[in-house]
């Protein structure tokens, strides 16, 4: 399966790292993904992109974007609405949960002015706006079971429509309004007000769904992913199944209990496969959580360029999420002899930032041979690691 990902959407990658990430629709037949996915119908027809299904006998989200104001559906001004005041949200105790994230103003001005080439990225705004669903994104809901007509939590009782109108927390809403102009500040078209709506609505319908995960600053990288894609109703049903299917929940709500397992996880594959490099974050005191968080978090989204990340989940997605140690220790495997050469503040800046700039990036089929050469010795690793940290945390807790 996952070398059938990697021979269709190779080329695509390399086409969008050069020039574009606008989603790529292409001419694939339903029969040729039917024989090679061999998963549930992906009805389309090649010449004609499939378009979102109205909400509950409502517009599409590209007929609200795109209507009139005196529009017979109060769709469109209820999503606005809910952006630009957020009024009618109940207040609660409960807070909206922060990550280190590269959205301050000085790094938007960073990220703009050091990647000119991320500017001429995504250039078609319509393509956003048009709630087109490209092959990959066929291919990706199929993958996380969330494909409209898969068995599964969107075909539960309760439709998107319903999330969508659900009061969620003010501290929520408002924090997730702060964080739209934050995601990718290196692409423009994310600045645009309709694009922002789509982000918007994705990200406060998962703290509806899941009222005890809320809202996780680094979401909104996913949904803006998504949404270059994929309809709005499908973005929001994926990251739906991310938390069902994929354990995301663990990384993005409550306590973060699966952020501690994986910096442990990550410390001891280091150790035991990259030794020098490991003493030498060690000595400069450099805590694995201060720039393995986001990583973790948005799966690579936020600390490398779109196609980047996009090419990486092409495989994550397929493999599982343990593969983002895999595409971790492949990173450090390309680079550990310019690690070895940095100080403090450079290891952190070409950690957490640097990777944004498409030209400084690796090449993404060279990290994925790496890890193709190591996964069956880090998947074993992994599994050892876990039984290990699984053994120290029940300790803990008998004591």
């Amino acid at each position: 399966m996952a070398d059938f990902i990697s021979g269709v959407f190779g080329r695509i990658t390399r086409r969008a790292t050069i020039a574009t990430i606008q989603p790529v629709v292409t001419t694939t037949t339903t029969t040729q993904i039917q024989a090679q996915v061999q998963t549930a119908e992906i009805v389309k027809d090649e010449a004609h992109p499939v378009k979102s299904e109205p909400i509950d006998g409502g517009k599409t989200p590209a007929e609200g974007a795109q209507g009139s104001s005196q529009s017979s559906t109060p769709m469109k001004e209820h999503l606005i609405a809910k952006v630009t005041d957020g009024s009618t949200s109940p207040k609660r105790s409960r807070r909206a949960t922060c990550v280190p994230n590269p959205g301050t103003p000085k790094s938007r001005r960073r990220a703009i002015t050091q990647t000119p080439v991320c500017q001429e990225g995504i250039t078609s705004l319509s393509t956003l706006l048009n709630d087109e669903i490209t092959v990959r994104g066929s291919v990706w809901l199929l993958r996380m079971k969330a494909g409209r007509d898969q068995p599964g939590p969107r075909q539960g009782p309760l439709s998107y429509r319903h999330f969508l109108e659900k009061e969620v927390p003010a501290d929520i809403t408002e924090q997730i309004k702060k964080d739209l102009s934050r995601t990718y500040p290196q692409y423009e078209v994310f600045q645009n007000k309709d694009v922002q709506i789509k982000m918007y609505n994705i990200l406060k319908s998962v703290a509806a769904y899941r009222p005890t995960l809320g809202y996780l600053q680094g979401m909104g990288y996913i949904a803006a992913l998504l949404i270059t894609m994929m309809p709005e109703e499908d973005a929001f049903w994926f990251m739906v199944c991310m938390i069902e299917n994929f354990g995301m929940e663990d990384y993005w709500g409550g306590s973060l209990p699966g952020l501690p397992k994986s910096f442990f996880i990550l410390e001891k594959l280091l150790e035991s496969s990259l030794p020098k490099l490991s003493q030498h974050l060690r000595d400069m005191d450099i805590q694995t959580s201060a720039y393995a968080t986001p990583w973790l978090i948005t799966m690579f989204l936020c600390n490398h360029s779109m196609p980047f990340a996009m090419r990486l989940w092409d495989i994550i997605l397929f493999e599982g999420f343990d593969y983002v140690y895999n595409v971790s220790l492949a990173l450090f495997t390309l680079h550990e002899t310019e690690i070895l050469k940095m100080s403090f503040d450079q290891v952190l800046l070409f950690l957490q930032f640097s990777m944004k700039q498409i030209g400084n990036e690796p090449d993404v089929e060279e990290i994925l041979r790496i890890c193709g050469k190591m996964k069956q010795s880090v998947q074993t690793k992994v599994q050892n690691f876990t039984k290990l940290y699984d053994l120290k945390t029940e300790g803990k807790r008998t004591l």
